[in-house]
């Protein structure tokens, strides 16, 4: 069950370097969208453009869990678990 966890931030990338320090490090790599444009992509901006947090599974082949035309992202980490179990 080879999973990636990729986190995804409009932080410039000093100021995430910063954080992930503060935090001990992240599993993953952290990208920094500062313009908003894959946040914008994903469907991830509110109307005043404010980032939406969001967890989405990408396959290997990077084929991602669309819904209504859009990735679906998970809200419900309990769900999330189960759904990479299947």
């Amino acid at each position: 069950q080879d999973v990636k966890v990729v986190a995804l931030s409009q932080t410039i990338p000093q100021e995430n370097r910063a954080s992930l320090e503060r935090l001990g490090g992240w599993p993953g790599p952290l990208i920094s969208d500062v313009d908003g444009s894959i946040h914008q992509k994903w469907g991830r901006l509110t109307t005043e453009g404010a980032p939406q947090p969001g967890v989405f599974l990408i396959d290997r082949k990077g084929t991602v869990a669309f819904y209504a035309g859009a990735p679906r992202p998970y809200s419900d980490l309990d769900q999330l678990w189960k759904d990479l179990r299947t």
